[in-house]
């Protein structure tokens, strides 16, 4: 992401996650390579936008670290959103 860029992004799991919603003109997504989101990259985040939605996967692992990042990224001021992806399907399915 730029700066100067819409206020709020995307943060998925996966590159191709990332990919994917790229190649469908959603530009304002990152991926975190993996669910364990660190307070590093919440900083790093905080500096380009104030608002993140998450959008992990819907299996158990997505779902914890789902929890977790509403932790790591409000401990560093940010808005979080969830965007709720149906059981059995990701981001590069739907």
């Amino acid at each position: 992401m730029k700066k100067g860029t819409p206020d709020a992004l995307i943060l998925v799991e996966g590159y191709m996650d990332c990919i994917k919603l790229h190649q469908h003109g959603i530009e304002n997504t990152v991926a975190t390579l993996g669910t364990a989101l660190t307070k590093e990259q919440a900083r790093l985040i905080k500096r380009y936008c104030n608002t993140v939605y998450l959008c992990y996967d819907s299996d158990a692992a997505g779902r914890t670290a789902t929890l977790r990042g509403i932790e790591v990224l409000h401990s560093e001021g940010l808005n979080v959103k969830i965007i709720n992806i149906p059981r059995g399907r990701t981001q590069t399915n739907l």
